[in-house]
């Protein structure tokens, strides 16, 4: 979610239009590890090792949060967003993609695509 110089700078409006973005590849991941603690937790991960993992800071690591957080003028230079995700994946609830898919709107992003997958 923009940890390096770059994403940064896509983030502030230092980056090309996006339009100008013609494809993107992510990676998976969770999109709000708040909500998802109490999950991991019910698998017997402990809530200090998932704070670990985020530098005991899971709103400021989670996309899904920081993206309602980010200026209309921010928002204005991400891509449309294509998302997916697997209805059977135990380790990241597909709840998590329509709801990042619907934060994103709430942003003024634009979510083209949620396909949930079997």
């Amino acid at each position: 979610w923009g940890g390096g110089a770059g994403g940064r700078e896509r983030r502030e409006g230092g980056g090309q239009n996006s339009e100008g973005c013609r494809r993107f590849v992510g990676i998976s991941g969770p999109y709000n590890i708040l909500k998802l603690i109490p999950f991991m937790q019910a698998r017997g991960l402990p809530k200090n090792v998932l704070n670990a993992l985020v530098a005991g800071d899971p709103l400021k690591q989670s996309p899904a949060c920081r993206v309602l957080d980010l200026s209309p003028h921010a928002v204005s230079f991400l891509p449309k967003v294509s998302l997916f995700h697997g209805t059977a994946d135990a380790t990241v609830p597909h709840a998590q993609t329509v709801e990042f898919a619907m934060a994103l709107e709430r942003a003024g992003g634009r979510a083209e695509t949620v396909k949930l997958y079997e």
